[in-house]
């Protein structure tokens, strides 16, 4: 598969309901029009970015043509870039760790690690 292909394929299954969670999310909380489509962004983002991850780990990328993990860092700046304009808050820093963590399962090559919110597991 070509990879075009598989990034469609990515962003129509799992970056959709990722960013359809976060624009949500916005939504209910009463956000401003630029804020929802910043969560959108970041939910398209990371959700590319966690999918190229996971599949990367599980070793499902050799059929891909031109597969590099690069591209996961890439949508993994731009949920960072996305975050730009968004008021610091303890919101906005857990997202960037859940940024961060993606990273880090890609350069462990490793997804056991457990996100955590105010010191628990979420799983």
């Amino acid at each position: 598969m070509d990879m075009e292909t598989y990034l469609t394929i990515i962003q129509l299954k799992t970056a959709a309901l990722m960013s359809a969670a976060t624009e949500a999310g916005a939504r209910v909380m009463g956000a401003s029009p630029p804020l929802i489509k910043a969560m959108a962004d970041y939910g398209m983002s990371i959700g590319i970015a966690y999918q190229l991850v996971d599949d990367y780990i599980d070793d499902e990328t050799d059929s891909v043509a031109e597969f590099s993990i690069e591209h996961a860092y890439g949508a993994a700046r731009r949920a960072m870039d996305s975050l730009g304009d968004v008021e610091d808050s303890v919101y906005k820093e857990k997202l960037i760790e859940m940024v961060e963590l993606v990273i880090q399962m890609a350069r462990s090559k490793d997804m056991s690690a457990t996100p955590e919110l105010d010191g628990r597991p979420l799983s």
